[in-house]
């Protein structure tokens, strides 16, 4: 140890460490400035910006000090939003631009970080840190639907909260996994409906129909839905059996007739069904729910369909047996 350090404050000692040390014990704010400004040890300039709590000085650190780590420890202690605006767009360092991100509120700034960051990497995530501090709706939608990175999409949707918004963002031509994480937060029953008839992706369509509990609206995309997917997932979640029974006769689908079929209960409607469809797999679905041993003892002897006239001799083995 030089015999200087014997006589001088421990502040002022030649080893960083012990400079370090000392700084945790000083208060003096003007001493601690010029610590924090003239230190040759960045971890002693650290140190010190973390007792700082002159706003003024914390912002001349936030803007010159050469070592990211230092401007960062000062970012975190500003509270001036136009600094901090400014270090959000302009520092070098993406770690640094994200700290200021993290103290913003103006959801304009906000905005225009996570559109135009310059750092499009994970590891930083300054856009990323962006979008967590957005409430504004508009631009979070904007930002699912056409932000070109997977991770700013989904963080985006995720804010999402109207209901308008998330169909906007499910029926946008691109993303599908953005789609449907949108579909996955909506709740409102006409706008899923909307969304179940024109969304771009039949698996948005399908997985709109799926959150749907209002049966006039089921029955009427099983009714009128231009998709055959749509119509069928909108059919199995439907109990009206006359309105099953109207479907399983007439759908253009053999799928759709097939779902309605399996939901059917009356055997007059199944009976006609089993020996009139022109599919053999409506017919099948049919068969296997019928429970006259005549009629299915006619179908095994009798239906065109190998498969068609097997299922009906086993479902008629099982009934005689009481199964």
């Amino acid at each position: 140890m030089p015999l200087a350090d014997l006589f001088r404050p421990e502040w002022k000692h030649s080893k960083p460490w012990m400079r370090r040390a000392a700084v945790e014990k000083l208060t003096d704010q003007a001493l601690l400035a010029d610590l924090a400004k003239n230190d040759h040890d960045w971890m002693v300039r650290e140190a010190a910006v973390e007792k700082l709590t002159d706003q003024a000085v914390l912002a001349h650190i936030a803007k010159n000090d050469s070592i990211s780590g230092v401007r960062r420890a000062a970012v975190k202690k500003l509270t001036d939003q136009a600094l901090l605006t400014d270090v959000a767009k302009k520092d070098r360092d993406a770690d640094v631009r994200r700290a200021a991100v993290c103290k913003l509120t103006d959801q304009v700034v906000l905005g225009e970080v996570a559109r135009h960051d310059g750092e499009y990497g994970v590891e930083y995530g300054v856009r990323l840190a962006a979008v967590k501090k957005l409430t504004d709706q508009a631009t979070l939608a904007d930002l699912a639907k056409n932000d070109h990175d997977w991770m700013v999409r989904g963080a985006a949707v995720e804010k999402l909260t109207d209901q308008a918004l998330l169909a906007d963002v499910a029926k946008s031509p691109r993303y599908r996994g953005v789609n449907l994480k949108a579909v996955e937060k909506l709740s409102d029953q006409a706008v899923l409906a909307d969304v179940a008839k024109n969304a771009r992706d039949s698996d948005v369509r399908k997985a709109a129909v799926e959150k749907l509990t209002d049966h006039a609206v089921l029955a009427d995309l099983a009714r009128t839905a231009s998709d055959q997917d749509v119509r069928r997932a909108a059919v199995t979640k439907l109990t009206d059996q006359a309105l099953l029974a109207d479907l399983a006769r007439n759908d253009s689908n053999w799928d759709v007739r097939w779902a309605a079929a399996l939901k059917l209960t009356d055997q007059a409607v199944l009976a006609h069904i089993a020996k009139n469809d022109s599919d053999p797999h409506v017919r099948t679905a049919a068969v296997t729910k019928l429970t006259d041993q005549a009629l299915l003892a006619d179908i095994a002897k009798n239906d065109s369909t190998r498969t068609v006239h097997d299922v009906a001799a086993n479902r008629l083995r099982a009934l005689r047996e009481g199964r």
